[in-house]
């Protein structure tokens, strides 16, 4: 199996961008293109097939 590879710039950017953000309260999902929520829940679902998700 291949592992995922990251920029190590990339992951240091994205943590700046929410320490610097008073807002950033909550977690942050980093991804390299624009994704929907949609997109996203079925992601979830097919790594993690046992977990409740949202239907609307």
């Amino acid at each position: 199996r291949i592992g995922r590879i990251v920029d190590a710039r990339d992951v240091a950017d994205a943590i700046l961008l929410t320490y610097e953000n008073h807002e950033a309260e909550e977690r942050y999902i980093c991804t390299s293109q624009a994704i929907t929520a949609r997109d996203l829940v079925e992601k979830l679902k097919s790594l993690f097939p046992n977990y409740k998700y949202p239907t609307k």
